[in-house]
């Protein structure tokens, strides 16, 4: 088989583009941005945690991510435990509104994926799964530096 680098990179693009524009809908429905979302998905996985080390987890600069907290704290989605000693090693979780909405989210996209598997004959879902999986741990253990 003549492996098509350039048609796998076009393929994961429209995937990506299709998939930011339905998430970007499933969230406005339930009044978050991605952002958020993918904020509200992160301190779900990891529970009370300090925004310094989401932040690591996530990529991000604390201040960056820290301004999203306050916004999601703003709309009941996010709790702060604030250290009185140091506010920059204040706590955050999930309230239960932003348990809720990372749910209600969630069960969307899964229902759309749902269905994207549906279509496809039981070896195909079993194929697909495995190869996706398999992609994610590859880009992970990839080196992500730009322009090298």
């Amino acid at each position: 088989m003549n492996i098509n680098v350039s048609e796998l990179r076009g393929i994961l693009t429209q995937i990506q583009k299709q998939m930011a524009s339905r998430l970007k809908s499933d969230t406005v429905c339930c009044g978050v941005s991605t952002a958020q979302y993918h904020t509200l998905t992160e301190i779900h996985g990891q529970g009370t945690c300090a925004i310094k080390t989401l932040a690591g987890l996530m990529g991000l600069d604390p201040s960056s991510l820290s301004r999203t907290i306050d916004g999601l704290v703003g709309t009941g989605l996010v709790s702060r435990i604030e250290n009185p000693k140091d506010r920059r090693c204040s706590a955050i979780s999930l309230t239960g509104e932003g348990v809720k909405v990372v749910e209600q989210i969630n069960a969307r996209i899964d229902a759309r994926l749902e269905t994207l598997l549906k279509s496809l004959p039981v070896n195909e879902q079993i194929t697909v799964i495995k190869t996706v999986r398999q992609l994610a741990l590859i880009f992970g253990q990839m080196d992500g530096r730009c322009c090298t």
